[in-house]
This record gives structure tokens, C-alpha cells and sequence, in this order.
């Protein structure tokens, strides 16, 4: 019974209310996933409207981050898209947004012979509120109503042949 408890409180404390997203300060300089987008033979925007949507990481880099597939100031196209808007996700509150390419930066750091950089189009976001926990029995559920959110941001590059070369994608 006291380890179940535990169980229960351990859940319960990861589903309140956070601390607001960190704020890092002026960015120190440009991470290498940032600015590295130009347009297509598809798109209409400029690389400085798509180098608008940054945000500085914990390293005090720019990195390039969520945006729409459509630029809702000018209206021109970037030519893809990086899922859901993670300001929709309950969590966006305590997270913020999202530096595309801060792993990578960092595993740069840590074995600076073998970087590898993500391509932009792949990375991706979902997110869903308020999902209910399921303990097994009906009992349990009725029991203990613990619902909670979920924010994952992914890189699922498929169009290159490093996508599908690589074992670390």
C-alpha cells in the first residue's frame, strides 16, 4: 500500500501547475541549427520572416523554433510545417518555446568528431491536455480521477538519405 501511494503522489506532482518558461536572455550567438533555412522553389517568404520565429536555449544560442506553415503577418508560405502550435499545449506555460537542434548543439559539445545537424523540416511538435491515467481497474480509475498533459517535440526527418543512413536518427 505505501509503495502504491508513493506511485500516486509521484503523478501527482508531475501533473500541477509549473514555474513560467525560463528566460534565458539576449542569445550570445547563433546555434548551428539557426538560419541555416533558405526558400524553395515552394515558398514565398523570405529567410529573415522565417528567422523571425527564434528563441535563445539554456546554452544562450538562437535557435530556430515552432512556426506555422503560413506566415500570419505577411501571409507568404515557408513550404512546411512543424505540427501543432505548442502554445495550445498546456505546458507551453512552463516550457516556452522550443530551441530546434539544442540536442544536436549539445552533442557537439560532447563528441565534437561526430556532429550531426538535423535537417529544419523535420522537426515536428504534438501535444495533447488533459489525458486521464488508467490504474489497472475500473475500481482504481473511479477511484483516483489524475489527468495529466503531454508536450513532445521530435525530429522525424525522412527525405534525405542521412535520415535513413544514420543510427542516431
Amino acid at each position: 500500500m505505501n509503495r502504491a501511494f508513493l506511485v500516486l503522489c509521484l503523478v501527482v506532482a508531475a501533473c500541477h501547475e509549473g514555474p513560467a518558461a525560463p528566460d534565458y536572455g539576449p542569445a550570445t550567438g547563433n546555434a548551428a541549427s539557426f538560419g541555416i533555412w533558405t526558400p524553395g522553389t515552394r515558398d514565398d517568404c523570405t529567410q529573415a520572416q522565417h528567422d523571425a520565429f527564434s528563441v535563445v536555449g539554456p546554452d544562450h544560442k538562437r535557435y530556430p523554433t515552432w512556426h506555422p506553415p503560413i506566415d500570419p503577418v505577411s501571409g507568404c508560405s515557408f513550404g512546411h510545417d512543424h505540427g501543432r502550435d505548442p502554445r495550445g499545449s498546456a505546458l507551453y506555460r512552463e516550457v516556452g518555446d522550443i530551441p530546434f537542434g539544442y540536442a544536436n548543439e549539445q552533442l557537439d559539445v560532447y563528441d565534437p568528431l561526430t556532429t550531426r545537424h538535423e535537417d529544419h523540416f523535420g522537426h515536428k511538435v504534438e501535444w495533447q491536455n488533459d489525458i486521464p491515467m488508467h490504474f489497472g481497474s475500473d475500481a482504481a480509475d473511479a477511484l483516483f480521477d489524475v489527468r495529466c498533459d503531454v508536450l513532445v517535440k521530435l525530429h522525424q526527418g525522412t527525405h534525405s538519405k542521412d535520415a535513413f543512413t544514420n543510427n542516431l536518427h
